[in-house]
C-alpha cells in the first residue's frame, strides 16, 4: 500500500494505466453495445478539477467485466492479485510505488461502516457524465453524486482508523487526508463547485443526516486544506456553511 509522501512520477504512471484500462473497457463495451463501467474516486475528481492527481484507480462495473478486466491485467499488464480492506483486487509494482485497481459493482452492498444506511453505486446509472481523460472516454458520476461517494469514502476510512481496522494506520490516515482534499476540490467555486445539485444533495443528506456533521468537520482538516492548496480554512468553512444553509 502506498502512502502519499511519494515520488510524483507515480501519478503520471497511474494516469498511463488508467488510459490503458479505459481503452480496453471501451473497446469491450462498444463490441457488446452495453456501457456498464464507471470511474469513481480520485481520478474522477481529477476530471472535474485537475489540481490533485491520484494513485489508485477506482472502478464500478458489473461482475463479468470485473472478472475479464482482472484477467487482462494479470495476464497481459503485469498486475498481481492484491488484498486490501475492500477485498481481493489487483495491483502493480512500479519503480515509483504501487498502483492498486479497486473494483466495485452496482450490486455490491454499500453500507456505511458501523451503520445500516447505504449509498448504492447503482445510482450512477442515472447520474453520470462522459468526459475525456487524456485520449480515452470515461463515464464518471455527476459532481453531486461523486461528492456523496467521497463523503462516504471519508466516513468509512475514519471509521476504520478509529476502530483499528487498518494493518497500516498511517497509510489509512494518509488516504483520509486525500479524501478530504478531494471533497474540497469538488466544492471549490473556482473549479465548478457551484454546479452542485442542491435539491439532490438536500434529499440525500436528509436520508443520511450524519453526513452533514461529517461535512462540517472539513474546515478542521488542515492537512487536507494544505494538500489541496487553493483555498484556505475560512473560505472552505464559508462554502460549506452556505451550501448547508441552502439545502
Amino acid at each position: 500500500m502506498q502512502p502519499y509522501s511519494v515520488d510524483p512520477r507515480i501519478f503520471d504512471l497511474s494516469l498511463d494505466e488508467l488510459e490503458t484500462i479505459l481503452r480496453w473497457v471501451n473497446e469491450r463495451e462498444e463490441r457488446r453495445g452495453s456501457y456498464k463501467t464507471f470511474l469513481v474516486g480520485g481520478w474522477a475528481v481529477y476530471a472535474y478539477n485537475d489540481t490533485l492527481k491520484s494513485i489508485d484507480i477506482d472502478l464500478v462495473t458489473n461482475s463479468d467485466t470485473r472478472s475479464s478486466l482482472k484477467h487482462y491485467l494479470t495476464s497481459k499488464k503485469g498486475y498481481q492479485p492484491h488484498t486490501d480492506e475492500n477485498g481481493t483486487t489487483v495491483s502493480k509494482r512500479t519503480d515509483y510505488g504501487e498502483i492498486v485497481i479497486d473494483f466495485a459493482t452496482t450490486s455490491d452492498p454499500c453500507n456505511f461502516l458501523g451503520r445500516k444506511e447505504t449509498l448504492s453505486f447503482n445510482e450512477i446509472n442515472d447520474r453520470y457524465r462522459e468526459v475525456k481523460i487524456r485520449n480515452a472516454n470515461a463515464r464518471i458520476p455527476e459532481r453531486t453524486l461523486l461528492l456523496l461517494y467521497k463523503l462516504k469514502a471519508a466516513y468509512d476510512r475514519k471509521y476504520r482508523i478509529e476502530n483499528g481496522l487498518y494493518n497500516d494506520v498511517e497509510w489509512g490516515k494518509g488516504k483520509l487526508v486525500k479524501d478530504y482534499a478531494d471533497i474540497i476540490a469538488l466544492l471549490d467555486p473556482n473549479h465548478g463547485g457551484r454546479d452542485i445539485d442542491l435539491y439532490y444533495l438536500g434529499d440525500k443528506l436528509a436520508e443520511l443526516s450524519f453526513l452533514r456533521q461529517h461535512l462540517t468537520c472539513i474546515p478542521e482538516q488542515i492537512s487536507s486544506i494544505k494538500r489541496y492548496g487553493k483555498i484556505g480554512r475560512k473560505e472552505i468553512e464559508e462554502i460549506i456553511n452556505t451550501l448547508l444553509s441552502l439545502i
